[in-house]
């Protein structure tokens, strides 16, 4: 027997859900201490302390780069597995344009 072919739905991504999503993730967590009882470690901390000293120190901006940026990738990783769920569900943000609505390039311009 021979194996049946499956047919898979393709479904676009929702770019504006998954920015929505990964902003929703990331906003929190730049005012997360991930170590507690040590000391402030917020990346907001981090921002305020160079906002404050002109942005003169190279070392700290490193590292808020850094934290940032590892706490930016799992928020946009969830994002997309969160706006894929909700667009296989069914949610989208922007409609399909109507077949019916869209131009039709093939007519010929109208005589004079």
């Amino acid at each position: 027997m021979g194996r049946r072919p499956t047919i898979r739905r393709s479904y676009p991504t929702g770019r504006l859900l998954w920015a929505i999503f990964a902003l929703a993730l990331f906003t929190p967590s730049v005012f997360f201490n991930p170590l507690p009882g040590v000391g402030d470690y917020r990346l907001v901390t981090y921002f305020r302390l160079m906002w404050e000293r002109g942005y003169d120190n190279s070392a700290l901006f490193g590292v808020a780069i850094g934290q940032a940026l590892l706490l930016a990738l799992p928020a946009l990783a969830f994002g997309w597995l969160a706006q894929a769920v909700a667009v296989v569900c069914g949610v989208r943000l922007t409609r399909r344009l109507d077949p019916a609505q869209a131009a039709d390039y093939e007519d010929k311009p109208a005589a004079p």
